[in-house]
């Protein structure tokens, strides 16, 4: 019997992730589960400095499409190229949550830079928190 159905990999940075991107498809595949992934960023904070650069929600697009193509690569290196992606720009702990009740995932997978106390404490399913070297 499988318990888990959906996995959610949330991730807010790509270069610390081919770890967990190994373990989600590893248990992903040993599941039989789907895989969806998230990259999760801030946004942008620039009080002040509207003079000086173009508007923000300008740059926070051209972001937006540079991580879409850093996490469409990344997944099609660790396999998980059949995965949902989708990339999302606020507050990570809300993102994530969001994008795991809208998804209904039954585990959600994290790099253990994420603070997990109250991900823990709010998520709606299991949490496992990859320790990164």
């Amino acid at each position: 019997m499988n318990l888990y159905k959906h996995i959610l990999m949330a991730i807010d940075t790509i270069t610390h992730s081919e770890e967990t991107m190994d373990i989600t498809r590893e248990f992903a595949t040993s599941e039989g589960a789907r895989v969806s992934l998230l990259y999760t960023l801030p946004h942008l904070e620039a009080k002040g400095m509207g003079y000086l650069l173009p508007s923000i929600q300008e740059i926070e697009s051209r972001i937006v499409e540079t991580a879409r193509s850093r996490l469409a690569a990344a997944a099609d290196e660790h396999e998980l190229g059949d995965a949902d992606e989708s990339v999302m720009l606020g507050n990570c702990h809300d993102n994530i949550l969001e994008t795991a009740l809208s998804k209904n995932v039954d585990l959600i997978v994290v790099n253990n830079d994420h603070q997990q106390a109250t991900l823990i404490s709010d998520a709606p399913c299991d949490i496992l928190a990859v320790r990164c070297q």
